[in-house]
């Protein structure tokens, strides 16, 4: 899931309580420098009054949200949130000039100062949580899809529609500050009036400077929301294109970027339906070229299925030591297994008076036998070629190793090339274990069948000589799979 650097929930995030303690420094700052009431009493005091009514107000505001968060539907999450915020900063402004306006003598133009203030900091307090809750979203629906697009705020209206809350907001401060100001600087005598201009120049300067940064906050906020978007994005595409269909841009913005996303993963679902459809085809493409070689063997199904068992285990056994963990991933024993019933595909080529002779085969005829190796490798390569240099044909460079090599030994005596040692592909040498395995384990009418015990013994003196010794070691830590994959695929 992306988005990860956002955790826990909105009512526990260390970023809304520290927006309140700034609100406190803010207002009581200004307060202290601008409303001429508050010179009567200690600075310590006011401060502490407004740190008491906002601690009281963040303890309220943890129950609206987990309320919020808990009940509300994820749609309307974000404005919930936003309106708690906006009301509740709005309700301490009206709160604290009501009070300071009964025990002081403050007046009703101070109250709607305070008012005001807090109003317009709330505006930019709702709008940061709630893009941050926006973010957050994205841990919990993470792939859903939107159901109606039509009814939105494109990020053009939303983007208008901040600029002009935070022109008016500042218009609102500014005139409440002018205008507070002149009045002081009228009743200043003469001599005081060049610390005066100072005074107010300073104030103009910290009001400006607040709102420069909560609007910068809330456009840095935004701007994050879209750079992880589009990087969610990015590195979705990317992992389907690398194969992994199950990634999934998460679905939180109801704008362009909530449909961008939407249909996003709506094409990735797609792609993964037509990806299924076409394993489906070659796995049934596959097990029909491998029961079309077994009504021309006198061995049955149960050996192809027996073997591509034996062979995963092998690989799966293997991918746990050092040297082949990286050439043994899941997916590259995924292949193995679907392909391994093709090992023995080109004996469709061989004449029935060989494949089917009950008794030992002439040198003449043995010879033709061997040729089956060769055939399964031509005929898979052709089909290869056909799919073009840039198709994935993976599983059919297994099946064409595994075809033309499993007759191959580690020593080099094996056929149809004598290759030896690594020159023999990985998954030829699986096969040559599990195939040599399950022809002594099985009856044939020219032979019985041996024990599991007599097989194992086999196996081993051709350690090093017909099999891989590593190949060999992984048979012996996993012979006990063996016996159960054997009685488990018994001949009937």
């Amino acid at each position: 899931m992306r988005f990860n650097d956002v955790t826990g929930g909105v009512e526990h995030d260390r970023r809304v309580t520290g927006h309140y303690f700034l609100v406190a420094w803010v207002m009581g700052l200004y307060g202290v420098e601008q409303c001429s009431f508050i010179e009567s009493f200690p600075v310590l005091e006011c401060f502490l009054h407004m740190v008491a009514l906002l601690v009281l107000i963040r303890c309220f505001r943890y129950a609206l949200t987990r309320m919020i968060l808990k009940r509300g539907a994820w749609e309307w999450q974000m404005l919930g949130q936003f309106l708690v915020d906006l009301l509740l900063m709005a309700i301490s402004g009206f709160l604290m000039g009501l009070h300071n306006e009964i025990y002081y003598g403050a007046g009703l133009r101070s109250t709607l100062e305070l008012t005001s203030g807090f109003l317009i900091l709330g505006f930019f307090i709702g709008t940061d949580l709630a893009l941050i809750h926006n973010r957050r979203l994205a841990l919990k629906i993470g792939q859903g899809l939107f159901t109606n697009t039509s009814h939105f705020l494109s990020s053009p209206q939303k983007l208008i529609l901040l600029t002009v809350t935070s022109l008016l907001s500042v218009m609102v401060i500014l005139f409440f500050v002018f205008t507070t100001n002149i009045n002081w600087l009228m009743k200043q005598p003469l001599e005081a009036m060049g610390g005066a201009k100072k005074s107010v120049l300073i104030n103009l300067g910290f009001i400006c400077g607040v709102l420069m940064v909560y609007m910068s906050n809330v456009v840095i906020t935004y701007a994050t929301n879209i750079r992880l978007f589009f990087k969610a994005e990015a590195e979705t595409l990317a992992e389907v294109a690398q194969g992994n269909f199950d990634s999934r841009v998460p679905v939180v913005f109801n704008n362009e970027m909530g449909i961008i996303a939407s249909y996003t993963n709506r094409m990735i679902c797609g792609f993964k339906e037509q990806n299924l459809l076409v394993e489906r085809l070659r796995d049934v493409i596959i097990n029909s070229m491998a029961s079309l070689a077994e009504t021309r063997d006198n061995e049955t199904g149960a050996h192809i299925r027996r073997t591509q068992h034996y062979v995963k285990c092998l690989a799966e056994t293997l991918a746990t030591f050092p040297r082949y963990g990286g050439q043994l991933d899941a997916s590259a024993i995924d292949l193995l297994y679907k392909t391994a019933p093709l090992h023995d595909i080109g004996k469709v080529g061989v004449p029935d008076a060989i494949l089917l002779k009950p008794g030992p085969l002439t040198d003449r005829e043995f010879f033709i036998m061997k040729q089956h190796t060769v055939k399964g490798e031509e005929a898979i390569q052709r089909a290869e070629s056909q799919m073009g240099p840039e198709a994935d044909t993976s599983f059919l460079r297994w099946a064409r190793e595994i075809a033309g090599g499993h007759h191959e030994k580690w020593d080099g005596t094996g056929y149809p090339r004598g290759l030896c040692r690594e020159a023999i592909p990985l998954s030829a040498r699986l096969m040559a274990v599990a195939d040599v395995y399950d022809a002594l384990r099985s009856q044939r009418v020219y032979k019985k069948a041996y024990s599991h015990e007599v097989a194992r013994t086999i196996i081993c003196e051709g350690r090093g000589a017909h099999f891989e010794p590593t190949v060999v070691d992984a048979f012996l830590i996993c012979e006990a799979e063996f016996v159960a994959i054997s009685k488990r695929f018994e001949d009937r």
